[in-house]
């Protein structure tokens, strides 16, 4: 363990990379370094170097010839660097979606923290999710690390079943113009556009009521080159087993929609290119649990503008019933049975022995659910959690003596949700005579309702992923804790 009364050269190291490898992925694809001009004079006027940290998902890319990602060759320039220069004043930066925070203002390298005048940033602490091994559903002692959704409190032994069709005729893909409410059922591509709602309908679905939808999407044909930024957003309609489109007057816009939808920012489309929509389970879901739902019914998906100047056109079944709109679907049917989730949260800056003051777990939830139901959240009690490997390794870890009963509200997918207060459980592992900070935390979630809340895992998507927020009192730290180097 490492004391926090070390030079600065130090300093801007551990606060740079932690927050490099906490911070969300945002697809940048640089790292900058922007250097002052001034020289070093008689007064002691250094240069004010100040680093800019690329933390974006490109970062994970391995670096050919290294066997490292881009991120673990930033760190070890950045460290030897940080080792080497003298005679200047730096300050760190992380790139961040919209923008970035200095971490650091520019100080001398090799000035004493105890004179330094910046506001250690470090006393709140946000750690996402950052690797599949890092969130982790166990059910009966079996292990699953890469499943896209998180499921508390229960989960399904059963097969997978897949179901998957196209649009089957030229009414089921229809286009209507917002300002008239007219229909179109013909025509050779289908505009996603601001002017106008579209609308697709799949029949015999073959899904039984109440059947547990574990992953679900569109796939679409592009009809050109796309790549400036547009928004979208999927709805189901809220109906039983709905009919074909017709030609009447607000025949898609008139049409009663689910509670949950889906949006979608696409990246950059060409032309004959398949797209696939971002999971649309929740929406499906909420489809199948409808009273009036049995196996066979057809159903409908609503698809509306949100935002962007830009559009999107797609391949209609009338241009090619091959290349129609596709709904993929897997679905689960079997007795539901209680599992753990696990989640480990990396780089945790909380020096030991420190007072936590707060901290709560942020999920956002991948389905809508209501149903009342109670969790219990534990801390595991270990110095340095490691990742999720092996059989029984959520359930067989040492949890600490405090445990959190949350009864969670009712969820609508795409909410941001938060556990209750988690300071105790925390405050136990921080507590231990080996914790030191910069040292991975881990948390349990079980349950044993046979009903369900839905999270994102990091497969499902890294940048809704569960993050740890934290915040501690910087004047409680003991003469013997620390951080440990990154």
């Amino acid at each position: 363990m490492k004391h926090q009364h070390r030079s600065i050269k130090s300093r801007a190291l551990l606060l740079g990379l932690l927050y490099a490898l906490t911070t969300l992925p945002v697809f940048a694809d640089d790292t900058e370094i922007f250097f002052g001009s001034t020289l070093p004079t008689a007064d002691a006027v250094y240069p004010n170097v100040l680093f800019i940290l690329d933390t974006s998902g490109s970062m994970d890319t391995t670096v050919s010839g290294t066997g490292k990602s881009r991120m673990e060759n930033m760190k070890e320039a950045l460290q030897n660097l940080l080792s080497t220069i003298d005679n200047v004043n730096v300050g760190l930066m992380r790139f961040n979606d919209p923008g970035g925070p200095i971490l650091y203002p520019t100080s001398y390298i090799n000035e004493s923290l105890t004179v330094a005048t910046a506001t250690d940033p470090g006393t709140n602490i946000s750690s996402r999710i950052g690797t599949s091994p890092d969130d982790a559903t166990e059910k009966s002692g079996t292990l699953d690390l890469t499943n896209t959704r998180l499921e508390m409190a229960y989960g399904d032994n059963s097969a997978a079943n897949n179901f998957a069709n196209r649009v089957g005729t030229s009414s089921d893909d229809a286009e209507e113009t917002i300002s008239n409410g007219s229909i179109a059922l013909t025509g050779s591509n289908l505009n996603m556009t601001s002017s106008q709602i579209n609308g697709y309908r799949f029949t015999n679905t073959s899904i039984p009521q109440g059947a547990n939808i574990t992953s679900a999407n569109l796939v679409l044909k592009s009809r050109g080159n796309y790549s400036q930024d547009v928004t979208f957003r999927f709805y189901g309609q809220a109906a039983d087993d709905p009919g074909t489109f017709q030609n009447a007057t607000n025949n898609i816009s008139g049409r009663t929609k689910t509670t949950a939808y889906v949006e979608w920012t696409p990246a950059a489309w060409s032309n004959n290119q398949n797209v696939t929509s971002p999971d649309i389970s929740s929406i499906i879901q909420e489809l199948v649990n409808r009273s009036g739902w049995t196996a066979n019914n057809h159903l409908v998906i609503l698809q509306t503008h949100e935002s962007g100047s830009n559009q999107r056109g797609v391949d209609s079944y009338d241009q090619n019933p091959g290349d129609a709109p596709l709904l993929n679907i897997t679905y689960t049917t079997g007795t539901p049975g209680n599992q753990d989730i696990g989640l480990r949260f990396q780089d945790i800056a909380v020096p030991q022995g420190a007072t936590i003051t707060s901290a709560v777990i942020e999920f956002t939830a991948a389905s809508s659910n209501s149903d009342a139901m109670t969790l219990s959240v534990n801390a595991m009690d270990d110095d340095n959690a490691p990742t999720f490997s092996a059989s029984n390794d959520v359930s067989g870890r040492n949890l600490t003596a405090t445990t959190v009963n949350w009864t969670p509200g009712s969820w609508n997918s795409g909410d941001v949700i938060q556990t209750p207060e988690l300071k105790d459980a925390m405050q136990e592992v921080v507590n231990r005579t080996g914790w030191c900070g910069n040292n991975a935390m881990a948390f349990k979630i079980s349950g044993s309702d046979a009903f369900k809340r839905v999270a994102y895992s990091y497969d499902g998507d890294p940048t809704r992923a569960p993050i740890l927020r934290v915040t501690y009192d910087d004047t409680s730290i003991p003469a013997s804790g620390g951080r440990n180097r990154i």
